[in-house]
């Protein structure tokens, strides 16, 4: 697999084109950098493989051999990180196996240049005939002639029957769709399951966009238009940690967008299962009777849509082929659960106050939006102690007061 990047380098008042050759082959795992590199370029191996990983892309057991020519120029300095990273990615066909995939499940799809960027990619995956809707006026489309009883908390669940404030409910199916599975004694979805921040910046007089994109690492950005505004996503961290939040959007803005104003700011918080499917199906074998949908992973409509299909049939005793793949109760051991597990006995260890009343585990204080945050299970609760986002059945009665 061998690829060619054109760059250059500036030695004194002259510049230079140098070819940036990647060519991976079978043999024992290597790296190497040839072409009389300096000590600077030798170390971007490291940096390099730091970068790719972290937008997702895994190096094979494979030897990489990058030559930098011609020969007898001394290369220093970083600035061959990003031509070799690039020369890497379009060495293992990245974006190429990616639309051969879309083609093996009968989607029309193009390797492309997303020339309407303001920055340079490598180039990306088309997909066609997607769509944009409004969420709430979709919801409310197909909403229409349902029985809907809002602020009718359960506290209870019993075998075919749930308990309210004002009453029960007799059922003979439920479908938990909570967000976070509430029922921490089925399921073992405090340890399957954590939650992600992700925020966004709507922004007047800025280049509108034709297409949608979307990163493919897994702290990218997105784009996409509303009318006159242009939507910029990303600035993701997992809920109770540190993260870029709107800042990161805003440096990214006022660099590539200098002219425009924000209009609004909004955040949202998604669900994470342990290995990238959502969890869908029989809540637990102890809970036969009952149904759950979550771990949707940022794609909360997409997945709704396949959830209502699946769902639908198993309620009404009907085999659906793709139940099996979302199947709750697949496999759990993955790397990921060891660091919910980590994550949840060293905050459940912490001695500080005020503590998430759903598992125990301490809080922390999100400067960018004023709330206390769980890093374990991902509640969230306001600067007054009022619950903003579940598994927490309710507020906080003591909190520390925090200044910003």
């Amino acid at each position: 697999m061998l690829s060619t990047i054109t760059s250059g380098a500036v030695y004194g008042v002259h510049s230079h084109l140098i070819q940036v050759e990647v060519d991976i082959s079978q043999g024992l795992p290597c790296f190497q950098i040839v072409g009389l590199p300096g000590s600077e370029v030798r170390e971007a191996r490291e940096r390099v493989k730091v970068a790719l990983k972290n937008v997702g892309v895994k190096l094979p057991p494979m030897c990489i051999n990058v030559n930098l020519s011609p020969a007898d120029l001394p290369k220093n300095g970083t600035m061959f990180d990003l031509p070799v990273a690039v020369g890497i990615m379009i060495a293992l066909g990245k974006l190429e196996q990616e639309a051969e995939a879309y083609g093996m499940l009968g989607l029309d799809d193009k390797v492309v240049d997303p020339v309407e960027l303001p920055f340079s990619t490598v180039g990306a995956v088309r997909m066609q005939r997607q769509a944009q809707f409004h969420p709430l006026r979709f919801l409310a489309g197909i909403a229409g002639g349902l029985n809907i009883f809002e602020h009718s908390f359960v506290t209870q669940l019993l075998p075919g029957k749930a308990l309210t404030k004002e009453g029960s409910i007799a059922y003979q199916k439920v479908i938990f769709a909570t967000h976070f599975p509430v029922d921490n004694k089925h399921g073992w979805y405090f340890l399957k399951l954590y939650q992600h921040r992700s925020y966004v910046i709507a922004l007047e007089q800025a280049a509108q966009l034709k297409g949608m994109y979307v990163d493919e690492a897994k702290k990218g950005m997105s784009f996409r238009g509303y009318k006159d505004l242009l939507l910029v996503g990303g600035g993701s961290h997992r809920t109770g940690k540190k993260g870029g939040n709107w800042q990161e959007l805003r440096d990214f803005a006022e660099r590539y967008y200098p002219r425009a104003v924000e209009r609004y700011h909004w955040a949202a918080q998604d669900c994470m299962p342990l290995d990238e499917a959502p969890y869908i199906g029989v809540y637990s074998p102890a809970m036969p009777e009952c149904y759950v949908a979550t771990g949707f992973r940022k794609w909360g409509i997409t997945s709704a849509m396949v959830s209502a299909m699946v769902l639908t049939d198993l309620v009404q005793g009907i085999e659906n082929p793709y139940a099996e793949l979302f199947h709750p109760a697949r496999s759990i051991w993955t790397k990921q659960l060891a660091c919910n597990g980590a994550e949840a006995v060293l905050n459940m260890l912490t001695p500080t106050v005020p503590r998430c009343p759903h598992l125990g585990c301490a809080l922390k204080w999100n400067r960018a939006e004023h709330s206390w945050d769980c890093p374990c299970h991902g509640s969230r609760f306001s600067e007054e102690g009022e619950l903003l986002d579940n598994p927490a059945a309710g507020g906080l009665k003591k909190i520390a007061r925090k200044g910003n």
